[in-house]
């Protein structure tokens, strides 16, 4: 069984430079539309996983499983793109959060494959 959903990763540094999702060996498939904003900071993934891949992240402190688009917006989530949002809106979803992101980066309205 395959899990499809959004998670907020600590990251690791590739020996290129650029910074790869934690959990990014344990997914059959990651979408991350933008490295995280400051160092160490969260970065915003898409994940596509096994079950037993998504029973660990659960339990690991590096990774908040968030879900799909209409699950509840942690607010580490808020904290971590806090520039992007607006201050005034409230946030009760992640869609809404991937919307205002969208309306800065494109990449953040991306989805991974179906299949």
């Amino acid at each position: 069984m395959k899990i499809s959903g959004w998670i907020l990763s600590k990251t690791d540094t590739h020996p290129e430079g650029y910074e790869v999702p934690i959990v990014a060996s344990m997914n059959v498939a990651w979408h991350g539309p933008m490295q995280p904003l400051h160092p160490d900071g969260w970065m915003l993934v898409q994940v596509k996983c096994h079950g037993a891949h998504h029973r660990y992240m659960d339990h690991d402190d590096d990774v908040i499983w968030i879900g799909n688009e209409w699950s509840k917006v942690p607010p580490e989530l808020l904290e971590a793109y806090a520039e992007k949002l607006d201050p005034k809106e409230k946030y009760d979803n992640l869609g809404q959060v991937l919307d205002k992101l969208g309306e800065w980066d494109l990449r953040f309205l991306e989805r991974l494959p179906e299949k």
